[in-house]
């Protein structure tokens, strides 16, 4: 299995990056966030999975946190690699593992492709493999994710005003509240 990459970013594509490595082209398939930090000819070092199914594929992140989330959502019954990357595309990874120790199956299923009986069967089956994941307490700053994402401000904005302004104890109203000042002055 290949669980590292390093190489010249030759093409970017909507789900995926083609990575010059010794002269050949490795497809690497990314999260949002990834995809987004990166242009032509940068120089990129992704630790990886490889998923082999039908055709066998590559998936890349930036750190081993993404890395251990995604190979457990992909144990969880009826969750494949293209459903995995697209919740850790959708939401920020510190809130995905909020989520699911937590037991939040409303949040969860919000997320693309993840259903009321999904979001269930993800809590049940990896709320224990998650307690040693250190991560700040987010439960209900979906809501606020949400509301500025309808507001019309990029999601990996939005999150990084919610995590910059986010404090146990805080509602919903002082979330959006503090996190609409930290855009405005950005």
């Amino acid at each position: 299995m290949i669980r590292r990459i390093h190489g010249k970013v030759i093409e970017i594509n909507d789900e995926s990056i083609v990575v010059n490595v010794c002269g050949f082209g490795v497809e690497v398939f990314c999260t949002k966030r990834v995809l987004e930090d990166l242009k032509l000819d940068d120089e990129v070092s992704l630790l990886t999975t490889t998923v082999f199914g039908e055709e066998p594929r590559i998936y890349g992140f930036l750190d081993d946190k993404e890395r251990r989330v995604f190979e457990k959502l992909m144990r969880v019954s009826k969750i494949g690699p293209k459903t995995a990357l697209k919740m850790l595309s959708s939401s920020d990874l510190e809130m995905l593992i909020s989520m699911i120790k937590s037991g939040d199956h409303a949040s969860l299923s919000k997320l693309p492709g993840i259903g009321k009986k999904t979001a269930e069967r993800i809590i049940v089956e990896l709320k224990k493999e998650f307690e040693d994941f250190d991560v700040k307490e987010m439960v209900g700053f979906s809501d606020a994710l949400e509301a500025l994402i309808a507001l019309g401000y990029s999601s990996s904005k939005a999150m990084k005003a919610i995590k910059s302004v986010a404090r146990p104890g805080m509602s919903i109203e002082e979330i959006i509240k503090e996190a609409l000042r930290v855009i405005s002055k950005l």
